[in-house]
């Protein structure tokens, strides 16, 4: 799990490239979208909370503000993994934007670790952005990938359960989901 994670946090953080961001072949299942109007306020909170979450970690990536900034809009557990990857991708940046779209709120996840949790999918674009060094250079990145399929499981925060904190993000193993 931490080796795909970093992964995960090398497509999120840098965009590398496709084949840096190897996915688990046992979570190809594509997950089953919610119909119910019911459930529309769980994926209006968990847009919101992706949407603070985003121009967060657009701020951390870009050298701007540090990884304390995406404290309180996380899991202390999905914290410390944050924070141990840290380190290891401090020589690049990214400088820009992105944005989210395709956002379909998932009623059978591929982990059941959290009974609770409201599950996404989305795409992130990384289209309005450019990997640079720590001179703010930009650097040739053959085959960055620019849209990015994830998928983000949110918990509610235990001080207050009207919001959500990302519990787990993961890139989703779907070549077509953000074509």
């Amino acid at each position: 799990m931490t080796k795909q994670l970093g992964a995960l946090i090398a497509t999120f953080a840098l965009a590398l490239t496709a084949s840096a961001c190897a996915a688990d072949p046992g979570t190809t299942k594509t997950p089953t979208p919610v119909a119910s109007d019911t459930q529309s306020a769980d994926l209006a909170a968990a847009i919101d909370a992706f949407t603070v979450f985003n121009a967060a970690f657009d701020g951390y990536s870009s050298g701007s503000t540090s990884l304390d900034s995406l404290k309180p809009l996380v899991t202390d557990e999905y914290f410390a993994t944050l924070a141990e990857q840290d380190a290891t991708y401090s020589e690049q940046r990214v400088s820009g934007t992105t944005s989210f779209d395709s956002v379909v709120l998932v009623e059978d996840p591929p982990l059941k670790d959290w009974p609770d949790a409201t599950v996404i999918t989305l795409c992130r674009d990384l289209s309005r952005t450019e990997v640079v060094n720590q001179d703010g250079e930009p650097l040739d990145v053959p085959d960055r990938v620019l849209r990015v399929a994830l998928i983000v499981y949110f918990t509610p925060n235990s001080s207050d359960s009207e919001t959500l904190l990302i519990t787990e993000m993961n890139q989703w193993p779907s070549p077509t989901y953000c074509s």
